[in-house]
């Protein structure tokens, strides 16, 4: 993975690109010890197919059958939780 890194600013010309995000999974925890409380690290890798002021979602995979609205395997993550996005 080589050139710059974003967080905050995505250029536009990423959608339709692959990309590789690093995020903060939020967690939760139940009779643990509160040192051990903290945010999940996580990669996800797929094609950057949004980008909205609060999230983006990065796919996995599409179905080419699908006109207009495609159905996806996706994930929305919060643009808040994004530590770093580099092109694939």
């Amino acid at each position: 993975m080589a050139g710059r890194g974003y967080r905050n600013r995505i250029p536009k010309c990423w959608l339709g690109k692959s990309v590789v995000v690093d995020w903060l999974d939020p967690a939760g925890y139940v009779q643990e010890l509160l040192s051990k409380v903290k945010p999940c690290p996580c990669v996800s890798r797929g094609i950057l197919l949004k980008v909205e002021p609060d999230h983006i979602v990065v796919a996995s995979g599409a179905y080419r059958e699908d006109e207009g609205d495609p159905t996806v395997d996706a994930i929305a993550i919060a643009r808040g939780c994004i530590t770093l996005m580099k092109r694939a």
